[in-house]
């Protein structure tokens, strides 16, 4: 079985274009744009280690939220050796992309390393991606070399889990990853690996009482909730502390009012519905071989059940 072998790009030359001042990358990764070859130089890769002899894929993270189509071009920095396309479509903050390349197109990158640049048509605005080196090997520009090790992918799949590679944008993805961690960790208690992986991805977004985070459209979302599906982190929050409610936080940055972590304020239990009352039909009106119960009409509904 073929498994994946990460060989991360050793350096990452890219144009000097602005980041959008209503938006924002997360965690302190440092990112690259790749911008339009008609008004900015490529944004360029180079490979200074050993690169196998395999047949492979080009791998980019997206570090910003894409709300279009845009079409990446990548060709060999020396040559101009064209090696394929990257379609990216509304892609989500930390979303990969792959480039399948055969034998001969890996060594032309490993050789001479691969520009990148965004296709004018339809792009409208720089593609952002994750450049390292403070990101995590699984996250940076990589070969991604196949090898034979039929042994290894349940425990590449469990390395990358429990760690920091696999953090997502807070909200329904990170929680689904906080969940697999904190049941990977409750399953197997002895194995800290999970426990810790879950510590350092809690640790990205709540800083303190605060909370730091990029709503699904990379703008800054701190101490606030965007939306409904950016509560599931909170569950896994709870049951490892249950006795500390989180809620409360302001709806907007800089509104008076109890943080994330405040656990001053409980929340106040909802009143419970009344169980409706039964009452028996009278024989005459009950069709037969049916229950002799049905439910007793309110006092406001203005008409008999059953009629």
């Amino acid at each position: 079985m073929a498994i994946a072998h990460h060989v991360p790009a050793s350096t990452v030359d890219a144009p000097s274009v602005p980041f959008p001042s209503d938006r924002r990358t997360p965690l302190t990764w440092s990112t690259a744009p790749i911008a339009d070859a008609g008004g900015h130089p490529p944004t360029v890769l180079e490979w200074h280690s050993a690169v196998p002899a395999a047949p492979g894929r080009l791998r980019l993270f997206v570090a910003c939220d894409v709300r279009d189509v845009r079409r990446v071009e990548a060709a060999s920095a020396r040559t101009g050796r064209p090696l394929g396309s990257f379609d990216i479509r509304y892609a989500d903050c930390h979303q990969p992309y792959d480039l399948p390349l055969d034998g001969d197109a890996v060594r032309a990158v490993a050789d001479e390393g691969v520009r990148l640049a965004l296709a004018s048509d339809p792009a409208t605005e720089p593609l952002w991606i994750f450049s390292g080196p403070d990101a995590p090997v699984e996250r940076r520009p990589s070969l991604l070399l196949d090898t034979e090790d039929p042994s290894a992918p349940a425990a590449a799949l469990h390395h990358h889990l429990t760690s920091i590679a696999s953090v997502q944008p807070f909200g329904w993805m990170e929680g689904c990853v906080l969940d697999a961690l904190y049941d990977l960790h409750t399953t197997f208690p002895a194995d800290t690996r999970a426990e810790t992986a879950l510590r350092d991805h809690l640790a990205v977004y709540v800083h303190g009482i605060r909370l730091r985070y990029e709503d699904p459209r990379s703008r800054p979302a701190n101490d606030r909730v965007y939306g409904i599906e950016a509560t599931l982190p909170f569950a896994v929050v709870a049951k490892r502390d249950p006795r500390t409610p989180r809620s409360g936080w302001p709806s907007t940055p800089g509104t008076p009012g109890p943080t994330p972590m405040d656990a001053s304020r409980t929340p106040r239990p909802r009143p419970r519905a009344a169980t409706p009352s039964l009452t028996p039909w009278p024989s005459s009106r009950r069709p037969p071989g049916t229950p002799g119960y049905a439910r007793r009409p309110s006092a406001s509904s203005g008409s008999a059940a059953g009629g």
